[in-house]
């Protein structure tokens, strides 16, 4: 108990010696988290300093974010005045930061960030925002065991369609659905999705029923769009069989 207690409290102190490279106010910014954890004095908000003597109103969970991103070696820098984390090869803006929990898992299982199509890549999978389904799906292995090798697989409230990409992708397939394949409207009750995709011996077909809905409730659109090896699935209606 008290060696974890130890612990913790160590790697307090070995962040605090990182991000002050970073922040010129780094001690009260940090005894101001360190409080707020507690809930001693719960605060939303910090003013910041920056190493460019940029000042800024940070949302505590960006500042978090950030200080655990530099402490593991996730991002190389930081540059308040453009919003923007650098990591080795690609730049975060902060407000991509702040839109999931699952940033930083997500850079290291390998995803990267492409600022001129603003969305997340990996393998030629590319999402407008990193969620803990897409890690579940194509990082914790939720469904390996399953074999769709010339098989059809139909997912039916497909969601994001993380789960029709991966079975794409787990027979070998690169996922390119044709305009001929998408079938839209009232015809459908809804949008579907279809791709195929083949290499040698090795084929998958899959039907995404209900591409968009989920958990933002049905019958809305959602804003993020599916893009499947630069296609987009985009901006689906629930469909209500």
């Amino acid at each position: 108990m008290f060696y974890h207690i130890l612990q913790k409290y160590l790697r307090y102190l070995r962040v605090l010696l990182v991000i002050r490279h970073y922040f010129k106010n780094y001690l009260p910014i940090c005894i101001i988290a360190f409080l707020s954890s507690k809930r001693i004095l719960p605060t939303k908000n910090i003013k910041c300093i920056c190493k460019d003597n940029s000042k800024h109103v940070m949302p505590l969970k960006l500042y978090i974010l950030l200080s655990n991103g530099l402490f593991e070696g996730l991002f190389r820098d930081i540059r308040c005045k453009d919003g923007v984390a650098i990591a080795k090869n690609f730049r975060i803006p902060f407000n991509e930061l702040l839109s999931s929990h699952e940033v930083l898992e997500a850079l290291k299982y390998g995803w990267r960030y492409d600022g001129k199509l603003r969305c997340w890549y990996k393998n030629n999978c590319k999402f407008i925002h990193i969620r803990h389904y897409l890690l579940e799906v194509f990082n914790y292995g939720e469904y390996e065991r399953i074999d769709v090798n010339d098989k059809v697989a139909v997912d039916i409230g497909a969601g994001y369609g993380e789960t029709s990409i991966y079975f794409l992708k787990s027979a070998r397939a690169e996922a390119q659905p044709p305009p001929a394949h998408r079938r839209c409207g009232r015809e459908s009750r809804g949008t579907q999705a279809w791709g195929r995709g083949e290499v040698g011996v090795a084929r998958a077909e899959v039907l995404a029923v209900s591409l968009g809905c989920g958990r933002e409730g049905a019958g809305q659109d959602r804003e993020e769009e599916l893009l499947v090896g630069g296609i987009g699935l985009q901006r689906s209606t629930c469909a209500s069989l």
